[in-house]
């Protein structure tokens, strides 16, 4: 049981207490010299949300949340372990419980399936190639609102998803062992972003977006 707590901005409404949470998983490793497999599902609770209302200059509990989900991680190496694929999934679902006993199912920019894959290459000691993809799948929105570059006046709205792929050529340990050289690529297929405004015209969600290329250099003393 973990316990954090905090005050109101103002004495009316103070907390005293908030944000209990209860949390289990259990895991299954299986390892080898080539292959790393973890399985964990897990299970958790956060009792009491605390959120501050402006208009009445207080907090509130907004009730209970309960979340629970699955995560699989894998890994494996290749060509003598020169090649390494490593592969990252979750799944995830959350109900929220108001005070009066209300549920509800529907969160705002929190997606169902996360997930990131990747590849790395390692030509020498010193050169190595890195390629991956993360992103989401199947996001809930809620206080769905058309938009004119969004155009889904939906509730709730439900995103297909988005990734990015990554690449990264790296020279490490050059110079004796102080210099390193990173030659990358952030985003580079320049993925459309979605974005959506939600409860009111001030209020955001965006994901990453815009292809990004640079290169990197570090010393080491």
């Amino acid at each position: 049981m973990a316990k954090s707590f905090e005050v109101a901005l103002t004495k009316a409404g103070s907390v005293k207490e908030s944000e209990k949470i209860r949390s289990h998983d259990v895991a299954l490793m299986y390892t080898t010299e080539k292959t790393q497999l973890i399985v964990d599902a897990f299970y958790m609770t956060v009792y009491d949300i605390y959120s501050y209302n402006a208009n009445e200059g207080r907090f509130e509990n907004e009730g209970d949340i309960f979340t629970k989900g699955l995560e699989v991680s894998f890994k494996r190496s290749f060509l003598d372990g020169k090649l390494l694929f490593d592969l990252n999934y979750a799944y995830a679902t959350a109900e929220k419980e108001d005070e009066s006993g209300e549920k509800s199912t529907y969160y705002q920019g929190i997606p169902h399936h996360i997930y990131a894959a990747g590849l790395t290459y390692q030509f020498t000691d010193k050169i190595s190639l890195n390629a991956n993809v993360t992103g989401w799948a199947n996001l809930d929105m809620n206080y769905a609102r058309a938009t004119s570059w969004y155009e889904t006046p939906t509730h709730p709205d439900d995103y297909n998803g988005e990734y990015l792929a990554n690449f990264n050529l790296r020279f490490a340990n050059l110079l004796k062992n102080h210099l390193n050289i990173s030659l990358y690529v952030l985003n580079a297929f320049n993925n459309e972003v979605r974005l959506q405004a939600y409860n009111d015209w001030h209020t955001w969600w965006s994901y990453d977006r815009g292809r990004s290329i640079g290169i990197k250099i570090s010393w080491k003393f």
